[in-house]
């Protein structure tokens, strides 16, 4: 239910956004890729700390396969439990979809990571993400995520 929800909310968002602010918009979303980019590879260094810099205190992670992740408290431990035994070897942003509407904006992002847990197998891993980033002072911060891993693998699961 929760993540219908979060699809109508999504829904709307888009249906509001204005044509007038196009080249603003390019603007931002220049802007904005930039700064996802740095995520991206603040994910594949394994800092849990740049990682964290990136999110907002009253996060939500939507994830189909394993528990929502609720607050940047619980996704401290989670990200800190996890990049204990994670090595990232690469990720790649395959495409990437933005829509602005003021002052948040919504990201699709398709990807793969080649990844390993604990030592083990080097593993590929694809799916998507949609985040609602929040303009925080100057910068943006994710507010919402939805995982959506491909085939039966979640990410970071």
């Amino acid at each position: 239910m929760r993540s219908l929800q979060f699809f109508i909310f999504i829904f709307l968002l888009q249906a509001c956004q204005s044509q007038d602010n196009a080249t603003d918009n390019a603007e931002i979303i220049a802007k904005f890729e930039a700064v996802s980019d740095t995520y991206a590879e603040a994910v594949k260094s394994v800092d849990a700390q740049a990682v964290l810099s990136f999110w907002v205190d009253d996060l939500m992670i939507y994830r189909p396969s394993s528990a929502d992740i609720s607050g940047k408290p619980a996704f401290t431990k989670f990200i800190e439990d996890l990049y204990k035994k994670l090595e990232v070897e690469d990720i790649k942003i395959k495409s990437r979809e933005v829509e602005v509407s003021n002052d948040l904006v919504v990201e699709i992002v398709s990807f793969t990571e080649r990844l390993r847990i604990d030592g083990g197998e080097f593993q590929d891993i694809k799916g998507k993400y949609l985040a609602v980033w929040k303009k925080s002072g100057q910068t943006w911060k994710i507010s919402k995520m939805v995982t959506l891993p491909e085939g039966k693998d979640e990410v970071h699961n």
